[in-house]
């Protein structure tokens, strides 16, 4: 199941990123030490939800049962004839 991000889904979000770190390892950037904490994602998620205030973006977790397994975003929303975001 999928759903909005809340700003309440910080420490699952550090959890699951910590969980599954090796898993995405070999197509994602290196990341700090502190990207894997609840108060980075706390952070980042407030940046996001307040881009998808502003109607540029939206951020969903991802669970399965009730563990969050990840987070992903549609980005740079268009609002045009063109209707395009970027997955991230």
């Amino acid at each position: 199941m999928a759903r909005l991000l809340v700003p309440n889904d910080a420490a699952a979000l550090a959890a699951a990123l910590v969980r599954n770190r090796d898993h995405p390892a070999y197509w994602e950037p290196s990341r700090p030490q502190e990207f894997y904490t609840e108060e980075w994602q706390a952070t980042d998620s407030a940046s996001r939800l307040a881009a998808h205030e502003s109607g540029t973006a939206h951020p969903f977790a991802l669970f399965s049962g009730d563990a969050m397994v990840c987070r992903f975003n549609l980005a740079g929303i268009e609002r045009s004839p063109f209707q395009n975001s970027i997955l991230s």
